[in-house]
């Protein structure tokens, strides 16, 4: 008598775990998303300095803070 119980709760147990993680991955692929377009719109621009240039060519996390300065 206690197997379609614990299915139930097995159930409910695997759809809050889904949204548990399904939402923060979600999220931390949105922020990815806008990184590198941020990168790119600011990377392909025709008009950017030799030293943008040079950043955009040697793109890490410790400089990417100059893409902001551009948008």
């Amino acid at each position: 008598m206690l197997q379609p119980e614990l299915d139930v709760r097995m159930q409910s147990a695997r759809k809050y775990i889904f949204v548990e993680t399904g939402f923060p991955l979600f999220l931390a692929f949105l922020i990815n998303v806008s990184v590198v377009s941020v990168s790119g719109t600011v990377c392909s621009r025709q008009h950017i300095s030799d030293e943008d240039a040079d950043r955009c060519n040697n793109l890490d996390l410790s400089s990417a803070s100059f893409l902001l300065k551009h948008l």
